[in-house]
């Protein structure tokens, strides 16, 4: 059975939170991915709580807050980190 939704308020809100605390730990932002289900990469680009400056799209590859968004393929998203 797939997890309980969130609103998607709630949902961005803990994308913010996955980042800072990947920040403060010293994780460069290129080093991050965001894999997020396809309902939580659709709240994140239709979310009038999203400021402009928050999400990117360029060379194809859309960004959040500097992370790279990709579509996860399963119904949890996560801050994944790159092992360098």
């Amino acid at each position: 059975m797939p997890p309980p939704s969130q609103p998607a308020d709630v949902c961005i809100a803990e994308f913010r939170r996955w980042i800072a605390k990947a920040d403060v730990e010293g994780v460069p932002r290129s080093d991050m991915q965001l894999r997020l289900s396809h309902r939580d990469l659709s709240n994140l680009k239709r979310n009038s709580g999203v400021r402009l400056d928050e999400i990117s799209f360029d060379a194809g590859v859309m960004r959040f807050l500097g992370v790279e968004i990709v579509a996860a393929g399963s119904s949890v998203s996560s801050l994944d980190r790159r092992l360098g």
